[in-house]
């Protein structure tokens, strides 16, 4: 059910069963005060999306009502966004998305609110409830078979603001690596039939697995390496305006000695795109500068050592637009450590 409907619902039910203005024969009431809470008041297992809001005893006034008429606190006393309306006697806030599972929130209503009489609250009032625990859905959904076992390889997923989220993984087809992508979209709860983004070449080879960033105006970037020594990673982007896929050619990531593999890929606040990728023992950054349209020269992050090798690497991006690489790298025979390298987006080096 639309939850606005059924904020709408559960007015009418409310106001039937006492909220609101009560029997027109009978006297006002001596002073604005609140009638009911849903959720009520220390209730537990409360819905994540059902409404919220405060049933008075006389009409609110319009006039009265702001952004801070009512609010929803989150356990460490932070605002929830959202919207309050007013709708006769009701009070409503409705969030901006569904409510966090098994959390405690709290419902301020201010000593400000009036109605149309004229009469304010007496004070503020607080009121709490928990959500119900967040749950997997029941069962898991097919996207796709793998059609052999030698594909079976990590697939990649990221959010996007336009639709959902965008999943990637690589298989083979008639004997060539191929990437495969699908996405999901949260309005209609499906998955897309999987589209072949890239065939691979005879004789070459994609290592590891695809991996993907979450690019501006809700698009998606994907990035992979394949066994050719010429240090470039192959790109391909969706486009949420289009909806479509489409390649967009190689990158290189590494020089041209070596063969690119388990590229990793963060985009910043700006668009700029970071790819870290490892070349035969070492860790080469490359960035791309989303105002000169233009992809740096490849850069090794990590120390060289006599084995140089290197497992696991990860990569993030923060608030700042600061990015920061974290590997395991093997120091000798017998022992490794895990080694972070920090991207300064101000004077453009790595730590």
């Amino acid at each position: 059910m639309d939850r606005r409907r059924a904020i709408v619902l559960t007015t009418s039910c409310l106001a039937g069963c006492g909220g609101g203005e009560g029997n027109p024969d009978q006297p006002p009431p001596s002073r604005f005060a609140m009638d009911a809470v849903f959720p009520q008041n220390g209730s537990t297992g409360a819905s994540r999306s059902a409404p919220i809001g405060v049933v008075f005893n006389s009409t609110i006034d319009a006039r009265s009502v702001t952004g801070e008429s009512l609010q929803l606190l989150g356990p460490e006393g932070n605002a929830i966004a959202g919207t309050v309306t007013a709708i006769g006697a009701t009070l409503h806030f409705l969030p901006e998305g569904d409510l966090s599972g098994d959390t405690q929130f709290t419902l301020h209503i201010a000593e400000s609110l009036a109605d149309t009489t004229g009469r304010r609250l007496p004070a503020a009032t607080r009121t709490g409830f928990t959500t119900a625990p967040q749950a997997w859905a029941d069962g898991a959904t097919i996207v796709d078979s793998i059609n052999s076992l030698v594909a079976l390889t990590s697939p990649c997923v990221v959010a996007l603001q336009s639709r959902g989220f965008a999943l990637a993984w690589r298989d083979l087809v008639g004997g060539l690596d191929t990437i495969f992508a699908s996405m999901y979209d949260s309005k209609f709860d499906a998955w897309s039939v999987p589209t072949m983004l890239y065939a691979g070449k005879p004789g070459s080879r994609i290592h590891g697995s695809p991996s993907a960033a979450a690019g501006p105006n809700g698009d998606m970037l994907l990035f992979w390496g394949e066994s050719s020594a010429d240090g470039q990673v192959q790109c391909a982007r969706y486009a949420a305006a289009a909806d479509r896929w489409a390649l967009t050619g190689s990158v290189q990531a590494a020089p041209i000695f070596a063969f690119a593999s388990q590229p990793l890929s963060a985009v910043d606040s700006r668009g700029n795109i970071m790819l870290v990728c490892n070349a035969t023992g070492g860790l080469y950054a490359t960035r791309y500068d989303v105002v000169r349209n233009h992809w740096d020269t490849p850069r090794r992050i990590n120390t060289p050592m006599e084995h140089d090798y290197i497992l696991a690497p990860c990569l993030a991006v923060d608030a700042f637009d600061a990015v920061v690489a974290a590997w395991i790298q093997q120091d000798d025979l017998l022992s490794r450590s895990v080694y972070v390298a920090r991207f300064d987006p101000v004077t453009g080096a790595w730590s």
